[in-house]
């Protein structure tokens, strides 16, 4: 059964209401775009052919996204070409016999190149860089941002609006964002399409679209190689009345590719917008992923990077499109976990408020990631030291008193925890502990899961003490469980351990690795 437009864009929380009638496309629909938001910037055609013989075709007037049913669910969806193919209901054809000449070698019929690890098993290749712009794109574009970082630095007010978000002017300088003034009396410009390598585009009455480019901060993406991927725009609001137009404009021509910030760190924080994205990646150890919309999914090098990291902490708006994308991300992800900012809706207005996000994302951390970035261990207390911008007044609020963060506020057994790790009387340090255990205690952070054993009976069993965590993180589960069981260090670890109860509390617990000698004991709070 193929796939309606409609009937995706309600599957991703966007109700699309009817607007009008097109000779040539049939029903029209507008609705906001699941890529740039707005009110009504996404037009809909669900009954219009497309070229490849389906039906139904959209276009965004913000971000100039479009395509057919296909093209959505691929963006928007996050799958494989093959996967959005099938759920479209479209038969791919068949791929015809190569012909080889005789003695000529075989061809090689791998998805793609792969590389031989140390140990003699054969590893796949790293993802193929990103697709790139035009080179006149890039060339004009790059021109233009250049020119654009010179205007930020004589814009006070857009200096100090972006350290009110947490992006001093180091780290705007580090990602090279600019201002466009616009012309001599301050208005947007407008370019050939053509001159500037930018795809053509019409108006309803026929007439050949220029390329817009709107006062603005100027916000560039770039790939690891140092290419310009993307060229994004953020609007003023007018001092008076609404604005007109989307808020946020992706400059046409640009890479729909996810870019993530600081990719060499082991933990990645996932928000919506770029300049949060920015402020996390210049305050706190982590990564930063910015989606655009929540209700965009990675692909590429990004979904490399996030089937690699150590921990996911996933920073979706808070309101209600951000927590319903937030499912996706447990259930696809075992080392994500759902880590709003406690004031505000993004990391943006937290830092404005006052919250320190560095102290929120190490918060976050699973323990064998707060053992080696010098974190707290589990079960410690946790408060944010928050330091207003605009009053310099210090104050500490409890993290746990946002009850979705699931973490354990102050306790004196945390306390006590902290003062033994700081004299090294602590929980043993990561280089004692096998690596598996240490997997199993990444797993076991904020789960309600306990391992049941008895010394006498040799009774063992797995408890999950919520059954909605259970529906949410299945692979989560199931990998907790492996290890559990079928382990062999985990079990060498676990015979020598002296509780018959263990959740992600007790599971790291004080002496030496068993099997070296020492006779453990537990931490006593």
């Amino acid at each position: 059964m193929s796939e309606n437009l409609l009937n995706l864009l309600r599957q991703a929380g966007i109700t699309p209401k009817k607007h009008g009638h097109n000779a040539k496309r049939g029903a029209e629909f507008c609705s906001p775009c699941p890529l740039c938001g707005g009110e009504d910037r996404f037009v809909t055609w669900p009954e219009a052919p497309t070229s490849g013989g389906g039906q139904g075709f959209f276009w965004c007037r913000g971000c100039d996204f479009s395509g057919d049913v296909i093209e959505f669910l691929r963006r928007v969806g996050g799958l494989t070409f093959k996967q959005a193919a099938a759920r479209a209901g479209k038969r791919l054809p068949l791929r015809p016999p190569t012909l080889r000449l005789p003695g000529s070698p075989a061809p090689n019929t791998a998805k793609g190149p792969a590389k031989i690890a140390a140990d003699g098993i054969s590893s796949p290749s790293r993802p193929q860089g990103p697709e790139l712009p035009g080179v006149l794109w890039r060339e004009k574009l790059g021109h233009f941002v250049a020119r654009c970082r010179e205007r930020l630095a004589e814009n006070k007010a857009a200096l100090d609006e972006l350290a009110a978000r947490g992006i001093d002017p180091a780290a705007a300088a580090r990602w090279r964002l600019g201002w466009n003034p616009g012309d001599r009396q301050g208005r947007d410009l407008y370019r050939d399409r053509a001159a500037w390598g930018a795809p053509p585009a019409t108006r309803p009455d026929g007439r050949a679209k220029r390329l817009w480019l709107p006062v603005g901060l100027v916000i560039p993406a770039y790939s690891p190689a140092g290419d310009l991927l993307r060229v994004k725009i953020r609007r003023p609001r007018p001092q008076s009345g609404q604005l007109s137009g989307p808020r946020y404009y992706v400059v046409p021509g640009s890479s729909r590719e996810l870019v993530l910030l600081d990719s060499g760190r082991p933990v990645v924080v996932v928000v919506e917008a770029e300049l949060d994205a920015l402020a996390v990646a210049a305050l706190t150890p982590a990564a930063a992923l910015a989606l655009g919309s929540a209700q965009v999914k990675p692909s590429g090098a990004a979904l490399a990077h996030l089937e690699r990291a150590r921990q996911i902490l996933v920073a979706l708006d808070a309101d209600a499109p951000g927590a319903q994308a937030c499912a996706w991300w447990l259930e696809r992800f075992p080392r994500a976990r759902r880590w709003p900012v406690p004031q505000g809706k993004d990391p943006g207005e937290a830092y404005a408020a006052g919250v320190d996000l560095n102290a929120w994302v190490r918060a976050g951390l699973n323990p064998r990631l707060k053992l080696e970035l010098g974190g707290t261990l589990p079960g410690a207390a946790r408060e944010i030291s928050q330091v207003s911008p605009a009053s310099g007044a210090p104050k500490s609020e409890p993290l746990s008193e946002r009850s979705e963060f699931g973490e354990p506020g102050r306790s004196e057994r945390g306390e006590n925890r902290e003062s033994e790790r700081r004299s090294g009387k602590g929980a043993p340090a990561p280089a004692e502990i096998p690596p598996s255990v240490l997997e199993l205690a990444e797993l076991l952070a904020d789960a309600p899961v306990v391992f049941e054993w008895s010394r006498t009976s040799g009774r063992q069993r797995l408890v999950c003490r919520s059954k909605a965590f259970d529906r949410a993180h299945p692979g989560r589960v199931r990998r907790i469980s492996e290890l559990f069981f079928f382990d062999p260090a985990v079990e060498n670890y676990l015979i020598d351990h002296p509780a018959e109860e263990i959740s992600a509390a007790n599971l790291l617990y004080r002496g030496r690795v068993p099997g070296q000698g020492a006779n453990p004991q537990p931490e006593r709070g």
